[in-house]
Parts: C-alpha cells; structure tokens; sequence
C-alpha cells in the first residue's frame, strides 16, 4: 500500500501532473505507448514486464516519448532488460529499484547504465539515505 500511495500521490503532492492509467492501457503496450506520447509524460514507473511490453510497442512506432526517466520495481529485472531498454531508449535511464514487501517500500537503487550486458542478474543496488541492506543465510546470519 506504501509503495502504491507514493506512485499515485507523490507528484500531486508536489504539484506535478499525474496521469492514471487504465487497465486496458497497461495490458495493451500499443495502447500505453499512446497514452505516453499523447500525454508528453516524462517519468514513469512500472513493472518489468510492461516495460517490455514497451519496448515491443516502441519499435513499431515512428514517434517517440518525451520520458526522461524510468523506475521499475515489483518483480526481479530480466538480465536482458537493461540492454534491450538502452537500444530502444538510448536516451532514458532506467532504474532498478529494490524493495521486499516487509519494508513497504524501496530500499535500494541501482542505475542499470552500469549493468553488464553479459550478467546473469540485474543488481539490486545500494541502500537509499538511512537504510541498511544484509545478506543473510537460512539461519538469519551475515
């Protein structure tokens, strides 16, 4: 619920314009690219798997967004994202973002400009400001 109040409120409580998509937009990509372009929006946050959908979408179309940045969380990022998200959208960096549903929220971030094409796993970056990350092992021990 944390997470999902901050995507829909933190820009109107900035003052910034923020456009809800509708159901048929996020399961259409063609659709969700319409809307982007349509709506001139420049921050976007969405799951792997749309922003694939994305990707798809972008390259049958001519036009382009006006995005300048783009998060993604809700799921482990594909290896292959990084790398097919640079060549379509060379121009917009994409941002892992890190967060177990225990802590409500993000974590860590991790700017996938830096990813190795050739990893087997997208990192899921460093603590934000005030937050410490632990890799433990089945007995709960670093």
């Amino acid at each position: 619920l944390v997470a999902a109040a901050w995507e829909y409120f933190g820009g109107l409580l900035k003052g910034v314009p923020t456009l809800i998509l509708t159901d048929d937009q996020l399961l259409d990509p063609d659709l969700l690219l319409s809307a982007l372009i349509r709506h001139r929006v420049t921050r976007l946050f969405a799951s792997p798997p749309i922003l694939s959908g994305l990707i798809v979408a972008q390259k049958q179309h001519t036009e382009t967004t006006s995005l300048r940045i783009v998060t993604s969380s809700a799921e482990p990022m594909p290896p292959s994202l990084p790398s097919r998200w640079r060549q379509c959208f060379p121009d917009v960096p994409l941002w892992n973002f890190y967060g177990a549903t225990e802590c409500a929220s993000n974590a860590a971030v991790y700017a996938t400009s830096e990813a190795d094409d050739g990893s087997k796993a997208v990192p899921v970056g460093r603590p934000i400001d005030n937050v410490k990350i632990y890799v433990l092992n089945a007995q709960l021990e670093r």
